[in-house]
């Protein structure tokens, strides 16, 4: 039986379809896998993120409000009283009280800053772990519409393919065997 050209060029088509189905569910089924794995598992739970995020976030302010009423609170009373005291301050010099008080202010200012840099980070990966459990679902999506359209090609396969004599294309000429007139060579 001979086949025409349409047709040639049709089962040639079926045949690239079927190549590129089969090497896309190899490509996407173990990604798709890995990203279905439940956001647990891949760091904590969006609730546990989201509670570190806020108290971070609380963290963070409470050690600002600290900073601006460290004054007021009793061991850090200290520093006010070093500062503003003259007998204290010429007893242990006027740099040294200004530099304990800049050092304790600027740890403060530090750690209020590690505060909301952990929080910041909580938001990243909280967004992050949103995304990939988006994209898993997509993935997953797109795997089941792989296969389905696998399933069907195997069915016109079978049901078609076996009433053809051959399934060679034989006189089809590989694009690696095409002289390029430009090439001198």
């Amino acid at each position: 039986m001979s086949l025409t050209r349409l047709q040639e060029d049709l089962l040639q088509d079926f045949k690239e379809q079927k190549t590129f189905i089969h090497e896309q569910v190899l490509l996407f089924t173990p990604m798709a896998a890995s990203l279905q794995k439940p956001a647990a598992s891949r760091l904590v739970s969006k609730g546990s993120l989201i509670l570190c995020e806020i108290f971070c976030y609380t963290l963070c302010a409470g050690t600002v409000v600290f900073a601006v009423m460290m004054q007021k609170i009793y061991p850090f009373t200290t520093l006010a009283d070093m500062l503003y005291d003259t007998q204290t301050r010429m007893t242990l010099g006027f740099r040294n009280v200004l530099m304990l008080t800049g050092g304790v202010y600027s740890i403060a200012g530090l750690c209020a800053l590690l505060f909301y840099i952990i929080a910041r980070t909580m938001r990243a990966i909280r967004l992050k772990n949103d995304i990939l459990h988006e994209a898993g679902r997509d993935m997953k999506g797109l795997v089941g519409k792989l296969l389905r359209r696998k399933a069907e090609i195997e069915a016109i396969e079978q049901r078609h393919f076996t009433e053809l004599p051959d399934m060679t294309l034989t006189n089809r000429t590989d694009t690696n065997e095409v002289l390029n007139p430009g090439y001198e060579g």
